[in-house]
This record gives structure tokens, C-alpha cells and sequence, in this order.
């Protein structure tokens, strides 16, 4: 046993009282970047349905008065494609921030789980950390550097506002 188990431990065998103090701090640390991270994404499938939600319906309110074409007589084809355009940029940036904020929490949520590793003296076998690490980095290597269910949003929404544009023209 080494000189940092020793220090660990106390004299009953347990861990001793600052070990157990600090691994319950880091462990609540542990959880909350977590729960951010299920709250950010939670909250970012409701802002990418209520965008479906909107197109959809200016896509159907589109078709209905496609025979009676006083809708957007007056307005180019090119303003209609460049505002669709312009909510497809909105929906990327919004979810590229989310997407940012999501991989701090997850490398500190990472971090945070090494460190209780570390004091309660567990250690993975290496297949293992190396396997964590090749699925932690290769998250990042998606498309410009986006998870698959960003760039799954991002596809919907972009068919979508084509639709809509197709619609309107």
C-alpha cells in the first residue's frame, strides 16, 4: 500500500473523514454538470420542435392558400429563400452554443469522475480509459465538429425551411 492509501485510510480501515468530506463534494460536482447537461439538452430538443412546430405550420398555411396565391405575392423568392436561410443560421448558432456549454460540463463531469477515481483508489483497466477516451474525442470529430443529433436537428430543420421556401415561391 502506498504512502496516499495510507493517508487515506484511517486507522479502522475506513476512509478517513476529510476523504469522505471531499469525495461527497466532488461527487455533488459530479452530478451537477450532469444535470446541465440533461437540462440544456432537454431544453434544446423543445426550442428544435417549436421551430419544426412553426415551419410546419407556415408550410401547411403555405399549401392551403396555394391556390389562392395572395399570401406573399408581392415578396422576391429571394427574400423568402434568405429569411429560411437566415432561421436555418439562427438554429445553428443556438445549438452550436448549447452544443459548446455541453462538452465543457461533460469533460469537467469526466475530470470530476477520474478525481473520485482517484481517492477512493480505483482504477480502471487501460482498454477502459483508452476506450473512454476514443468515445469522448471521437464526439468531436463529427462533421465541423458536431454531435450526430445536432447535425440530425440541423438536417431537419434545413429540409424544412427548404420546404417552406419551395411552398412560398
Amino acid at each position: 500500500m502506498g504512502a496516499m492509501e495510507k493517508e487515506r485510510e484511517n486507522p479502522s480501515g475506513g476512509m478517513d473523514e476529510d476523504t469522505k468530506r471531499r469525495c461527497d463534494v466532488i461527487q455533488a460536482l459530479w452530478a451537477n454538470a450532469w444535470k446541465r447537461i440533461a437540462d440544456r439538452r432537454s431544453t434544446e430538443w423543445r426550442v428544435s420542435f417549436s421551430l419544426w412546430t412553426a415551419l410546419v405550420g407556415v408550410l401547411v398555411v403555405s399549401l392551403s392558400h396555394n391556390k389562392n396565391p395572395g399570401l406573399l405575392a408581392g415578396l422576391p423568392e429571394c427574400a423568402i429563400a434568405l429569411v429560411a436561410f437566415g432561421i436555418l443560421v439562427v438554429h445553428a448558432w443556438c445549438l452550436w452554443g448549447m452544443l459548446k456549454r455541453h462538452w465543457v460540463d461533460r469533460d469537467m463531469a469526466v475530470e470530476y469522475e477520474r478525481v473520485l477515481r482517484h481517492l477512493v483508489s480505483i482504477n480502471l483497466p487501460r482498454r477502459a480509459e483508452t476506450d473512454l477516451e476514443n468515445i469522448l474525442g471521437h464526439s468531436r470529430q463529427f462533421p465541423c465538429g458536431l454531435g450526430w443529433w445536432v447535425t440530425c436537428q440541423l438536417l431537419v430543420t434545413a429540409l424544412l425551411c427548404a420546404a417552406v421556401a419551395l411552398a412560398l415561391a
